[in-house]
C-alpha cells in the first residue's frame, strides 16, 4: 500500500494540472511567487513573465521583459511546471522547478549572464546529515525568498511523500521528518545559515 502525504499549502499549487486557474500569484514570507501556465503573461515587481509551449515537444520556454529591456528574454527552458519570483533589483529570477513528481530543485538565473544554478544541493546534503530523515521520506528543496538586497534565498525542506508498507510505517517514519530553514548564497548555493526549526525570525537573512 502507498501512504501518499501531502503536506503543505505549496503541494496543492505546485503540482501542475489542468483544473488549476491559468495563472496564480501567492505570496510567502513577503515575496509574491507566479505559477506560470503557457500563454498566460504574469506581472512580478514591474516585469512581465510569459510561458511559451511548444505542443509538439512538450517543451516550455519562460521568458522575461523588464522596463529596460527592448525585447523579452529566454530565461528558462523545462518540460515541466514552475514557479518563479523575481528579485528586488530585478536582476534575478528564482525558480522552484518541479522536474517530476517526488523530485524538485531551486534555480537562480542571473538575466546579466544569462546564467542559471542550481543552488540547493549543499542545503539538502546539510539537511540529510544533521536531521536524519527516514529514508522513506521523499523530501524536496522549496524556495521561499529573497533577502533584501538578493543576495540570500531562504529554502525549507518539504516533506512531499512517503513510501512505506503499512500506516504504522509511515507514521513512525514521519516522525523523523523536521521542516529546517537553509539560507544560501544565490550566486554559488554554500550554506549560509540552517535554522533547525520550523519558525523563522522577521529578519531572516543574514548580515
Amino acid at each position: 500500500m502507498r501512504i501518499v502525504l501531502f503536506y503543505s499549502m505549496i503541494a496543492s499549487w505546485l503540482f501542475f494540472n489542468e483544473s488549476v486557474p491559468a495563472f496564480q500569484l501567492v505570496k510567502r514570507q513577503g515575496t509574491t511567487w507566479a505559477d506560470l501556465k503557457p500563454n498566460q503573461p504574469v506581472l512580478l515587481n514591474g516585469a512581465e513573465i510569459t510561458e511559451q509551449l511548444d505542443p509538439s515537444t512538450r517543451v516550455r520556454k519562460d521568458y522575461i521583459k523588464r522596463g529596460t529591456d527592448k525585447e523579452p528574454i529566454l530565461f528558462y527552458t523545462h518540460h515541466r511546471g514552475i514557479v518563479v519570483t523575481v528579485g528586488h533589483r530585478g536582476h534575478t529570477v528564482l525558480i522552484n522547478d518541479h522536474e517530476a513528481s517526488k523530485s524538485s530543485k531551486v534555480i537562480a538565473v542571473n538575466l546579466d549572464t544569462k546564467q542559471a544554478r542550481q543552488i540547493d544541493v549543499a542545503a539538502i546534503e546539510m539537511y540529510r546529515r544533521n536531521a536524519s530523515p527516514d529514508a522513506r521520506l521523499w523530501i524536496a528543496p522549496d524556495a521561499y525568498a529573497f533577502s533584501p538586497d538578493d543576495r540570500q534565498v531562504l529554502i525549507t525542506m518539504q516533506l512531499i511523500d512517503i513510501s512505506a508498507s503499512t500506516p504504522e510505517e509511515a507514521v513512525k517514519a514521519k516522525l523523523t521528518y523536521k521542516q529546517w530553514w537553509y539560507i544560501v548564497d544565490c550566486d554559488n548555493g554554500q550554506v549560509v545559515h540552517e535554522y533547525r526549526t520550523n519558525e523563522l525570525p522577521e529578519h531572516w537573512w543574514i548580515g
